[in-house]
């Protein structure tokens, strides 16, 4: 089978965000930005990145070097974080049915890789890492053509406006999951090709799609 699978990592794979959100406070308390509280998660679920930014009192061009801190501080908490539920089992699951897996992640590839031999998930055939948080249509081009795919050989599978947004400007269908870092009803207003609402729901939009194709 020549279709590929590509899924972003935080969010989407490893469940991230209490990390992420911690991470970003010990910035924050040193730097006086305004942290994200436990009450917040569920209004900036709602944001946009700029809109986040004038919540959070945060100048936008701070947030390159923000992430890159982050990813650093990431490294040293792998051992804890957890997968999504059954994403494992779907991940393996699709692996035997003869799809191939990669991965699209602003996160380094060092994290990620070390993530999925801790986690038994030695399965995938390609993993992209893109710093740049605002140029993921970029790093899906690139994938595309390293691969030498057609936009229809693929789906992306992700959990944030900007997967969709990014997809949509390469013309490759995107499957929205609800269990990541952006709401529902954000991720609805932007219109993705498919929403799943579990692991289960991801194995039968693929399989209904490509069959159709």
């Amino acid at each position: 089978m020549d279709n590929f699978l590509i899924f972003d990592f935080d969010g989407t794979i490893v469940d991230s965000r209490e990390l992420v959100r911690a991470l970003y406070n010990e910035i924050a308390e040193r730097e006086n930005y305004i942290k994200i509280n436990q009450v917040d998660v569920a209004n900036l679920s709602n944001l946009s990145i700029n809109e986040r930014c004038k919540e959070l009192n945060l100048p936008l061009y701070k947030i390159p070097s923000i992430a890159l801190e982050v990813r650093k501080k990431y490294k040293r908490q792998l051992p804890k974080l957890k997968m999504k539920n059954e994403v494992s089992l779907l991940l393996h699951n699709l692996k035997k049915a003869g799809f191939r897996l990669g991965i699209i992640s602003s996160n380094d590839k060092s994290n990620i890789v070390e993530f999925l031999q801790v986690n038994n998930l030695n399965i995938f055939d390609s993993i992209f890492s893109e710093n740049n948080l605002f140029g993921k249509h970029q790093a899906i081009s690139k994938f595309i053509r390293k691969h030498n795919l057609q936009v229809s050989d693929a789906i992306y599978i992700g959990d944030e406006v900007r997967d969709v947004v990014a997809c949509k400007k390469v013309g490759i269908k995107v499957i929205a999951v609800t269990w990541g870092y952006d709401s529902l009803g954000f991720l609805l207003e932007n219109d993705p090709n498919f929403i799943a609402n579990s692991a289960e729901e991801i194995s039968d939009i693929v399989n209904n799609y490509f069959k159709k194709i």
